[in-house]
């Protein structure tokens, strides 16, 4: 990881000769001609420019985090700092006084500097395999909240996505001083009672048949759950609304008094939460408050939308399961299946289908297509992936040039994907689905089509635009050491 720096300031900026001295017991190295994806930038300018922009556009592609530095108050006060962030720019620091710019620039470079750390450690990189910048930003950001807060976290994904492994992985970076034990807990499964008053402890006499006190730790003794230790409920939403705001909340007061009682016992507890699917209602007046009250939110998406990590994941997975922990490499034709392969339940999924090449390969060395299960075999060959070498990175390349998102780029793609799918079919929307392996439902609902008219509607073979694209997420491995999730 290098530290450099770049001025795009006046040469006779008295205000950057000051930024120079300040930050001159730091040290930096120039600008690389190609900076590594774990270098962190610093860019001053005394002025927000076209020049600024696109050096910080420049500068950030691959992962590098870019820290712009005004000279002055006068740097961004016409259009703020806006601009530079979405340039690129992971923060803007804008210059006040000499003492003052040093200690804030120096409190961000050590903060990027052990994420960054912690990112490509074998402890993350040993539970959440994958390389995409996409793979990188989302370990970022979750090593930032784990190790730098005790912040309560949501983590949304379907079956499969790694929620389990993503809050293992939080509480095993959480600094908190005489942090305790993890403990999950399937709702799924959990039969609360008195509408989950008796996980709030109580005192003798508070109900009927309630002669013996119970006070728990933090009223949570029955879920095994202990003051500074973290809770992980898994599928959440189907607690009672009640009980997830009472936990919630006295999570939030770090105090729990027992129900008839009148003591406050203290806790330090972390809450993580999961749920397949994202809330509703959010923002209306008949919302859930717990939804809204948890600090931190992660989406954790399905492999098809992170297929480019799935080789990484595999091998990953591979070198868990073989015999002293030999080296491998995978093929780059294995590469190439493993890519287009379809994953319903996701790593349960990719799990399944490794433990079954790993018994076939023979190795060390190279993991080539001869230890793909022979049910599988049928899919080789199938589809021919050369377009997604050559002329589709030139035409993404040609879109992210243009200054276009992720999002329409996406959009765009699927759009000309199912004009061209039914265009081939005759407006067929049943056979467009097939020849795209999609539901017949999915290609209705991209082209006004009602979905119970789909399998016998012939449309034009210039459909509308597509209506709605989900947006894209970030991605998350599974564990093939998983433990099961304890149920209450």
């Amino acid at each position: 990881m290098t530290r450099w720096i770049s001025f795009v300031t006046s040469e006779a900026s008295a205000a950057a000769s000051s930024v120079r001295s300040a930050l001159a017991d730091m040290v930096w190295a120039p600008p690389p001609p190609v900076p590594d994806g774990s270098d962190i930038g610093l860019i001053v300018f005394d002025r927000v420019s076209a020049d600024v922009l696109d050096l910080v556009r420049g500068s950030s592609r691959g992962g590098v985090r870019i820290l712009a530095v005004g000279t002055s108050a006068e740097a961004v006060e016409d259009i703020g700092p806006w601009p530079l962030l979405d340039a690129g720019a992971s923060d803007v620091v804008v210059r006040m006084d000499d003492a003052g710019l040093a200690d804030q620039v120096s409190a961000r470079l050590t903060r990027w500097g052990e994420v960054e750390g912690l990112v490509h450690s074998s402890e993350v990189q040993d539970a959440l395999a994958g390389r995409t910048l996409a793979w990188i930003s989302l370990l970022r950001e979750i090593v930032e909240v784990a190790r730098f807060s005790d912040a309560s976290v949501l983590l949304i994904g379907e079956s499969g996505t790694g929620k389990d492994v993503v809050a293992r992985l939080i509480h095993e970076l959480d600094a908190r001083p005489l942090k305790d034990e993890f403990v999950a807990i399937d709702c799924r499964s959990f039969v609360g009672t008195r509408d989950g008053e008796d996980l709030a402890g109580h005192h003798p006499g508070t109900f009927e048949d309630a002669d013996a006190p119970f006070s728990g730790d933090i009223g949570l003794e029955t879920l095994g759950v202990r003051d500074a230790g973290t809770i992980f409920l898994d599928e959440v939403g189907n607690l009672p609304p009640s009980l997830r705001g009472s936990l919630l909340r006295n999570i939030e007061q770090r105090n729990r008094r027992p129900v008839g009682g009148t003591g406050r016992p203290t806790s330090n507890l972390r809450l993580i939460c999961s749920t397949s699917e994202e809330p509703s209602g959010l923002g209306s007046e008949t919302a859930d408050d717990f939804w809204g009250r948890i600090t931190t939110w992660f989406r954790l998406p399905p492999l098809r939308e992170h297929r480019d990590d799935i080789p990484t994941i595999a091998e990953h997975l591979l070198r868990r399961l073989r015999p002293n922990g030999e080296e491998i490499q995978l093929d780059p034709a294995l590469d190439t299946f493993l890519e287009s392969r379809d994953y319903p339940a996701n790593v349960h999924d990719l799990l399944t289908l490794i433990r079954g090449i790993s018994a076939r390969h023979a190795g060390p060395g190279i993991v080539t297509v001869g230890s793909i299960p022979q049910d599988e075999r049928f899919k080789l060959g199938m589809v021919d992936h050369s377009w997604q070498r050559q002329d589709l990175e030139r035409a993404v390349r040609r879109a992210i040039d243009a200054g276009a998102s992720l999002k329409t780029i996406g959009e765009t793609a699927r759009d000309a994907a199912v004009r061209i799918a039914l265009s081939y079919e005759g407006g067929d929307v049943a056979r467009a689905a097939k020849r795209l392996r999609a539901t017949t439902r999915t290609i209705a609902s991209r082209t006004g089509v009602a979905p119970a008219e789909a399998d016998t509607h012939r449309g034009t073979s210039d459909p509308p635009a597509i209506i709605e694209v989900p947006e894209t997420a970030l991605l998350r491995a599974g564990d093939p050491s998983e433990e099961p999730v304890r149920k209450a």
